[in-house]
C-alpha cells in the first residue's frame, strides 16, 4: 500500500535480448597425468639450488589441491609439499654427533605441462601472499 502511494511499483528485471550461452566444455586431465606432472616437478626441484637453500629438500608431497586441464594440451596442478631443512651438526654431552634439524615448512607448488613438457614450476613458501620461487625447469 505504502508503494502503491508512493508511485514506486517493484517489477523484475527485463529479460529481452538475452539469451543463455552454453557453458565452454573444459578438456579433462586423468589422474595418470596429473602424477606424471607431479613426478615431473619432484625432479625439478630437486635439481634446484635454490629451492634448496631457499627452503632446504623435498621431502614428500602432503596433499594434491587440485588438477585440470585448462586448454587442450596443457595439464596443471597445484598440490602442497614438505620441504626440510638441515642445520649444522653439533656434538652431545656425551660425545656423539648429531644432526641439527631446523624443522619442515610446507608450500604451496603450482607446476604446468605443456604439450608433454613442463612449461613451469612455482612454490608459494607462504601460501602465495608474497614469496615465491621460480624453479628452473
Amino acid at each position: 500500500l505504502a508503494a502503491a502511494a508512493t508511485g514506486l511499483v517493484w517489477s523484475p528485471p527485463a529479460q529481452q535480448g538475452r539469451q543463455r550461452r552454453p557453458a565452454p566444455r573444459m578438456a579433462a586431465a586423468t589422474r595418470a597425468e596429473a602424477e606424471k606432472v607431479i613426478n615431473l616437478a619432484k625432479k625439478s626441484i630437486a635439481r634446484d639450488g635454490n629451492v634448496r637453500s631457499a627452503l632446504g629438500s623435498l621431502v614428500k608431497v602432503e596433499k594434491v589441491l587440485g588438477y585440470g586441464a585448462p586448454a587442450a594440451g596443457v595439464v596443471a596442478v597445484s598440490f602442497n609439499a614438505s620441504f626440510k631443512r638441515q642445520g649444522n651438526a653439533f656434538f652431545t654431552l656425551g660425545g656423539e654427533k648429531r644432526e641439527g634439524d631446523r624443522g619442515t615448512s610446507v608450500g604451496k607448488v603450482s607446476a604446468r605441462l605443456e604439450n608433454g613438457k613442463l612449461a613451469s614450476v612455482v612454490i608459494f613458501k607462504d601460501g602465495g601472499w608474497g614469496k615465491s620461487i621460480n624453479v628452473g625447469v
